[in-house]
């Protein structure tokens, strides 16, 4: 279960990445979505913000977000299975995460 604390940070991270993409005028469409959600999670866990254990919940937490942020389009069988290839996927592309640090 992820605190929130963890929440804060994932959201925080989520809206630093956004304002990024609408300053570029880039979309912020599903395949880009995933390649941040991948990398954020695994440089989390790398970093040891959260736990390999909370990863999941962190996941979900992180695809309600866009979800929100996309009109609530994509249903609840769907996030989940989302969420489990977004846990499950090792990628960390640091090119991806650069904006965040900015």
């Amino acid at each position: 279960m992820i605190t929130n604390q963890h929440e804060a940070m994932i959201q925080g991270d989520f809206e630093k990445y956004m304002h990024h993409l609408r300053e570029q005028k880039h979309n912020f469409d599903f395949e880009a979505f995933g390649a941040f959600a991948t990398s954020l999670l695994n440089f989390y866990v790398g970093s040891s913000s959260i736990t390999l254990s909370e990863k999941p919940d962190a996941s979900l937490y992180l695809i309600k977000l866009y979800n929100l942020g996309i009109g609530n389009i994509i249903d609840q069988e769907d996030i989940q299975i989302l969420s489990k290839l977004i846990t499950e996927d090792v990628t960390l592309d640091y090119s991806v995460l650069k904006p965040i640090f900015h």
